[in-house]
Order: structure tokens, then sequence, then C-alpha cells
């Protein structure tokens, strides 16, 4: 399995009811502390619209940000890069296996 399959979490960062980013990582399958870095991006509007309302507070957000999951019609989004935020995972192995993942040799009990 590489790196880029696998379990992914997906972040919504709001600061005082105001979207800051979402971003999107996959998460190790070692155990043990992981940190991760995550890059944050943010809709911006696509229309005059959508632009002029900005000077009024009304500010993008998707509907369902899970969509971030498996990239299908994200190139359809404008987005602009809004920062980073880093994560502490603790991964531990257990029932990975029932689940499907491939993680290496497994203990027998």
């Amino acid at each position: 399995m590489s790196d880029l399959e696998g379990p992914q979490i997906i972040l919504s960062i709001y600061n005082n009811m105001k979207l800051v980013g979402y971003g999107r990582a996959y998460i190790p399958l070692q155990p043990k502390l992981h940190t991760v870095d995550v890059a944050l991006i943010k809709p911006q509007s696509s229309t005059l619209l959508g632009y002029l309302s900005s000077f009024f507070g009304y500010q993008p957000e998707l509907v369902q940000p899970k969509m971030l999951a498996n990239c299908l019609g994200n190139d359809m989004i404008v987005m602009t890069s809004n920062g980073k935020v880093r994560l502490t995972l603790n991964v531990l192995q257990q029932g990975l296996h029932k689940l499907g993942y491939d993680v290496g040799k497994q203990k027998q009990h």
C-alpha cells in the first residue's frame, strides 16, 4: 500500500464562525506517533456576484467537505492556499486487517 491510499482525515477549520480553510491528509498506518502537516485551502468566489458579496462578509464554503477525499470535480472549484495545520497522530494497529488494509506481517494470537 502506498502513502496515497488508505484512510484519510478531512479537516474543516473555523475561527469565530469564519472559515479558515479545509485540509486533507492520509493517516499513516504504521503504529507510532506521527506528525503530519496539512495544507489548508479555501474556496474563492467564481462569479462577479460572489466576488462583490465578499465585501459584505459573504464567504464561500463547501456544502460537503468530504468531497475533498476523492478529488472528483475538485478541479472545477477555484481554491486558494491558506496556511497549514500540524497534526500529531498516535496510530495503533488493531483490527486493520479485518477492514481490508494490508499493513504487513501480523502477529498470530
